[in-house]
């Protein structure tokens, strides 16, 4: 697959991250977030409370992580586009190595000026998929707004067809 945006996003018009686009399927995408491990030498100079807030605030992460993957499996479970849109996703494969930035020469002296210099290829990953993410909820929320109205105009039809046959 290979993304080659030449419009900005209409969702983040000023957004550089935008108009980044990877140029082969030669790497997988980024692994999701994993557990976050702790070395608790490091916190040897701070007190025992501040290594237990650490802990624990570890543990809420890796907890809300894990709450996040079930909701998402069970919204595939329960909706066929949505696990679609996912199976598309994880199968997209970027080249690790490069990517084709597509600015004006001006935005780029620009991101070298000021942002620190150009994004690193893991960002235009992160930022590609995270645009997709973005489309994807769209679609689905549009979709189930649609469902809804006519499940909505459905029912008053029905409820007035039987007004109107009682009469």
């Amino acid at each position: 697959f290979t993304s080659n945006t030449q419009s900005k996003n209409p969702l983040m018009s000023n957004d550089l991250m935008t108009q980044l686009a990877p140029t082969s399927r030669n790497a997988p995408p980024p692994p999701p977030p994993t557990k976050t491990t702790t070395n608790i030498d490091s916190f040897s100079s701070s007190s025992s409370a501040n290594r237990i807030m650490s802990l624990l605030n570890q543990a809420d992460v890796q907890r809300q992580w894990n709450m996040l993957q079930y909701t998402e499996l069970k919204l595939e479970n329960s909706n066929n586009i949505r696990a679609a849109f996912n199976y598309y996703t994880s199968q997209l494969q970027f080249n690790s190595n490069a990517y084709k930035l597509e600015a004006t020469k001006e935005d780029k002296k620009r991101l070298i000026r000021d942002e620190g210099g150009l994004p690193t290829v893991q960002a235009v990953v992160v930022s590609d998929l995270d645009l997709r993410d973005l489309y994807r909820n769209v679609f689905l929320t549009t979709l189930d707004d649609v469902i809804a109205e006519m499940e909505y105009q459905l029912k008053e039809y029905t409820k007035n067809t039987k007004q109107q046959s009682s009469s």
